[in-house]
């Protein structure tokens, strides 16, 4: 199933994620966000946490993977910009972090095809500067 949103504001994506959230709180997911610098991926990913779990993420570039625990859910967040290779994502215990009560969002899920195959949803933006506004297609696998 494919959901297509068009010319939404960084507000609307805010609450687009907001929704989302609360319709996956008690599951367990692995969620791509897709999309060129500056398209909305954080944005979305950083209210999507917010709402679930009162959680404020930064942008895990450098660190690549992000933990955090709220009662008994986790919210793993990835970060494959830097990320040249499967193999790197392998070697930080990637395939494990899927565990019950956990939802995965991983910013650039489709630098690597097997990622972007393991998503149960992804989320592809795409930005017009022109207007700053923002195309979200949803496809639920």
């Amino acid at each position: 199933m494919v959901q297509s949103f068009e010319n939404l504001t960084l507000k609307q994506v805010k609450k687009l994620a907001a929704d989302l959230s609360t319709q996956l709180n008690n599951s367990r997911a692995k969620i791509g966000l897709v999309g060129s610098l500056g398209s909305g991926k954080t944005t979305f990913a950083k209210q999507f946490a917010h709402r679930l779990g009162r959680i404020r993420l930064k942008s895990p570039t450098f660190t690549v993977i992000d933990t955090h625990k709220f009662g008994k859910k986790i919210l793993h967040h990835i970060d494959l910009y830097r990320l040249r290779h499967y193999s790197e994502l392998r070697a930080i215990g990637f395939e494990e972090l899927l565990q019950p009560n956990t939802v995965i969002l991983i910013e650039w899920a489709d630098k690597f095809r097997q990622v972007a195959k393991q998503c149960g949803l992804l989320i592809e933006f795409k930005f017009t500067p022109q207007h700053n506004r923002r195309d979200v297609k949803i496809t639920f696998k």
